[in-house]
């Protein structure tokens, strides 16, 4: 027996010792062991909507999601009606509106009739467009809960309980006068619940149910189904009905008075008390956890048919819960909150990132991670740019000017080159197999490798002209495309055989990406000057005033369904196939945008390198940002299932006032002024509803954007038709359109039957009176050629009406960037006949970004449409002020100095302070204030006229990052 154990115990002492030894290899050879499994999440996104919003009151009762899509809230401000950006209100007024504005209950039927119960009038009915208020209990009683059945609908008041038939509207009393709560259909039976006990509705009165003996009854405060549970709350607990009986929902968590209890479409499990409380349950039997954002007392629920879930609270508002579209990656225990730079796949079904700066980061397929927070033998922690190698090795560029690669997924990092310090690598992109092009600051190396991956040799490529590079890409026609700060270069065998920059048309000169089509399309986006595709020879130059999300644009990706995705400064945007197809032919690019509503937070996205994004083996994109990273699932993000918005047309007004109109509208022959305002409610993404119209015989639709409305100044005569369709983000486009007939009859001038008439009057008179009457006959026919002359007279006027308003911003009534684009053009031929000084102001409004998330796009278009009048005081021809666009305005004084652009650059931060016009708690300056970059060419110089925008801007982006509210003069040229 001994002997026997002898080996064993000698075989324990090995293999402790080989484990140990194993340890401390892993150790030393590893800067990090896998980490366990990191995946990006997605959060809840909970959206709040307030009085500072339009809700009348904060206080939101009853819920109820009608067929057409509308949201309607009983509130004690009145009922109001909700289609995802705007609160209609309906109030009671002595002769229209509900019999209350103390609205307590609602419920939809199925002839789509709105039954409104009240605190303290009854029950009103709004039946196509119409209100009427019903008798039941003499219009005094408190109207607590409404029920549908299959002959009508019950209801539960402060009197009783009423059967109401649907089509006699006829009320009768079930069961003895008390006062009745809550109600609740289950399982094809109706239950009411009130002080003293719940109660089963029969045919001929109330059956009242048995109690356990073992919980105490007390005042209900709620009644409702959860999966196929009928749920009460009582004072101490939730209880749900089972086939044993009825049990505690929870024996582990108490569960005191309880106002509201729904499973969202996630399978949460919200709950809310009488006291403010509200927590969730992911699965069942698992502890409640307490909701992060104060829901307040939840009075009612509803989950609406794109998968929401709204909570109306007691005195807190509306909020709206669903699962965020885009997931992020920012584990703050991984430190993946610190901002994020390049990311790229490894080709094995993991990515790489970058943290700037603390080094790297591997995910493999598996969502294990292993980390680099120093990387290696780079020695620094900042990583700029990736480039995943057709081997598998990963080279990697830092923002100290050193290049570096690593071989295998657990290998270490191997330094292969350092050049001066301050030195960017920004880019990173293969020739072939053994050579590389990297781009460092304001040189771009062809930098060749050995087999082992030593650094051979490198060779500046001077025709590149001291660009600095931050994109490289292969160009179809040959070549590499190279963007940059000297906008995009095609080189092909050492010589520039392409170029695009603002002489040749291109919005800024401050290229980030580049993405060629296989047309030969070339999309280009820029720093601050959006999008430009070149195509034949051509620019075609796309900004947020043309649908643009965002003017920054700093990668462009392409997902598998051949949508476009671009990264930016106000988020992630996409390009829908059929806007792609169009580019560079249509004049606009309504592009979809994605930011913190829909789960980007931050949604500021990095840039100005290589690579700003990546798309991984599964077809998610990745794109990082100022705190950690995105990902982007297209078809989670993108609305392409859902059913198409219904579009429908809400107001009619012709010259101001508002119109009846049924199945048609019928105008007077001299209608003017024609204003149409339709919408389609759209309660998951209202920001990405866009809309088109066209008229009938028109076979091409004209798309709006996210415009809500149209406006007319002349109607065409005859029958007409104007049809308006409506999506949702890259989704279908509604099948039936919104209609709209409109009659406009000719004027009896106008119509043949009436010349007619008269030609033949004319003729009997001639023949009828003498040659002495003939200057009657003069002045009649002058009569009659009058009004037509006025009409021509009119229709020139209007038509000039309109080419001014082609040429004015229309938020701010100050000339648009085309007007300034002409007038740009024609100081530029006046400088070349006669010799004289220009110069430009480039205004921003300081932090206008926070200024809009926290008062909202209609503060910030008054916002800025004070800031536009205020300076166009300031400024008088031949001087020009225009909106560039957001923010920005642009001043040109043709024939000014730069003491004279200085004087106005002071007057008009001068008239912005005197606005007095309150900024965000958090701005830097208490006052809305701006930021002014001044440049001027001299009466000699020979420079191009379109380089005053660069120095410009770049004076502007000084005067910011000095502090704002300051003015920056470019050197005179």
């Amino acid at each position: 027996m001994r002997n026997r154990g002898r080996p064993f115990r000698r075989g324990w002492r090995f293999w402790l010792l080989t484990l140990s030894a194993l340890l401390v290899t892993l150790q030393l050879n590893a800067e990090s062991p896998l980490e366990p499994v990191i995946s990006p999440h997605y959060s809840d996104n909970i959206r709040h909507y307030g009085s500072e919003d339009g809700l009348p009151q904060n206080s939101v009762n009853a819920i109820v999601q009608s067929q057409d899509g509308y949201l309607w809230l009983g509130t004690y401000g009145g009922l109001t009606r909700f289609d995802g950006t705007r609160f209609t209100l309906f109030r009671s007024l002595a002769q229209q509106g509900p019999s209350s504005d103390r609205i307590i209950s609602l419920l939809e039927d199925a002839q789509r009739r709105l039954w409104i119960g009240t605190e303290d009038s009854g029950i009103s009915l709004l039946q196509n467009g119409r209100f009427i208020r019903l008798g039941i209990c003499d219009g005094r009683c408190r109207v607590n809960s409404l029920l549908r059945t299959e002959s009508g609908l019950l209801a539960a008041t402060s009197v009783g309980l009423f059967a109401i038939a649907s089509d006699t509207l006829t009320a009768t009393r079930i069961g003895p006068e008390q006062p009745l709560l809550l109600g609740v259909s289950h399982a094809g039976k109706h239950y009411i619940a009130g002080p003293t006990g719940l109660w089963r509705v029969l045919e001929n009165g109330l059956e009242a149910v048995p109690w356990p003996t073992t919980i105490k009854w007390s005042r209900p405060t709620l009644l409702t189904m959860i999966d196929t549970d009928l749920v009460i709350g009582l004072a101490d607990d939730l209880y749900r009905l089972t086939e044993s009986g009825w049990l505690a929902l929870d024996s582990r968590t108490r569960l005191p008075g309880i106002t509201a209890a729904v499973r969202d479409p996630a399978g949460k499990l919200w709950v809310s008390d009488n006291a403010g409380h509200s927590q969730y349950q992911t699965k069942a039997g698992l502890p409640f956890v307490p909701s992060a954002t104060d829901l307040g007392s939840v009075s009612s629920q509803w989950i609406d048919r794109e998968q929401n879930l709204w909570l109306g609270s007691n005195g807190r508002g509306l909020f709206r819960i669903r699962p965020a579209r885009i997931a992020l990656l920012n584990d703050s225990p991984a430190r993946f909150d610190l901002p994020g730079m390049p990311v790229t796949g490894d080709g094995r079904g993991g990515m790489w990132f970058g943290l700037n700066c603390d080094g790297l980061r591997h995910i493999d397929a598996d969502g294990r991670m292993r980390e680099w927070p120093s990387l290696g033998d780079l020695k620094g922690s900042c990583p700029w740019a990736f480039h995943q190698a057709a081997d598998g090795a990963l080279y990697i560029g830092t923002s100290d000017g050193q290049l570096g690669v690593i071989r295998t997924l657990d290998g270490e990092i191997r330094k292969l080159r350092l050049w001066p310090s301050y030195a960017i690598v920004r880019a990173i992109y293969p020739i072939d197999a053994n050579t590389l092009w990297v781009a460092v600051d304001t040189q771009t190396f062809r930098v060749r490798l050995s087999a082992s991956g030593a650094v051979l040799s490198e060779q500046d490529e001077a025709a590149l002209g001291g660009m600095r590079v931050n994109w490289i890409t292969k160009a179809i026609a040959g070549g590499h495309w190279f963007a940059g700060d000297q906008g995009v270069m095609r080189l092909l065998d050492g010589k520039v055989v392409e170029r695009w920059g603002i002489a040749e048309g291109l919005s800024s000169r401050f290229a980030r990406a580049v993405f060629e089509e296989k047309d030969g399309r070339l999309w280009v986006g820029t720093y601050g000057g959006g999008l430009n595709v070149v195509h034949a020879g051509k620019i075609t130059q796309y900004s947020e005033e043309g649908g643009l999300f965002d003017d920054v644009v700093s990668c462009i990706l392409e997902d598998g369904t051949g949508r476009l995705w671009l990264s930016g400064n106000r988020g992630i945007s996409m390009i829908p196939v059929e806007m792609r197809a169009r580019a560079g032919r249509a004049t606009t690019l309504n592009s979809v945008g994605f930011a913190a509503e829909d789960g980007l937070l931050p949604s500021e996205t990095n840039g100005g390198s290589q690579s700003a994004c990546a798309k991984d083996e599964a077809g998610h994109l990745w794109f990082p940002l100022i705190s950690g990273f995105a990902m982007v699932d297209p078809d989670r993000a993108v609305i392409s299932s859902a059913v198409a918005p219904k579009p429908i047309i809400e107001t009619v007004r012709v010259a101001g006032q508002a119109l009846n109109f049924g199945s048609a509208l019928k105008l007077k022959a001299d209608a003017r002024n024609l204003e149409i305002h339709y919408s389609a409610p759209s309660l998951s993404a209202p920001d990405k509803t866009h809309f088109r119209f066209r008229w009938s015989g028109d076979l091409q639709w004209t798309e709006t954007g996210t415009q809500r409305s149209l406006y007319f100044p002349l109607i065409p005569w005859g029958e007409l038709q104007l049809q308006v369709a409506a999506r949702v983000g890259g989704g279908p486009w509604s099948a039936q359109p919104a209609i709209l007939n409109i009659l406009h009859p000719l004027p009896w001038y106008q119509r043949p039957g009436a010349w007619v008439a008269l030609l033949f009057g004319a003729v009997a008179l001639s023949w009828a009176i003498r040659r002495g009457f003939t200057w009657f006959l003069r002045l009649r026919a002058e009569r009659v050629a009058r009004p037509i002359r006025e009409h021509v007279e009119q229709l020139a006027r209007d038509n000039r009406r309109l080419s001014d308003q082609a040429l004015n911003d229309g938020l701010t009534g100050v000339a648009n960037r085309r007007h300034f684009n002409q007038r740009l053009d024609e100081v530029s031929r006046q400088r070349e006949r006669i010799p004289m000084s220009v110069s430009m102001l480039l205004i921003d409004v300081d932090e206008f970004k926070r200024y809009n998330d926290h008062f909202g796009h209609t503060a910030g278009d008054d916002c800025l449409r004070a800031v536009a009048y205020a300076m166009q005081a300031a400024v008088s021809a031949p001087h020009m002020l225009a909106r560039y666009g957001g923010e920005e305005f642009v001043v040109l004084m043709a024939g000014a100095d730069a003491d004279a652009a200085l004087l106005m650059a002071q007057q008009l931060r001068e008239r912005i302070s005197q606005l007095k016009r309150a900024h965000v708690p958090s701005a830097q300056h208490a006052l809305v204030t701006v930021s002014i970059g001044i440049a001027t060419q001299s009466a000699g110089a020979t420079a191009d006229i379109g380089d005053l925008i660069a120095r410009a801007d770049r004076a502007m982006y000084r005067a910011k990052h000095g502090g704002r509210d300051r003015i920056e003069v470019s050197a005179t040229v």
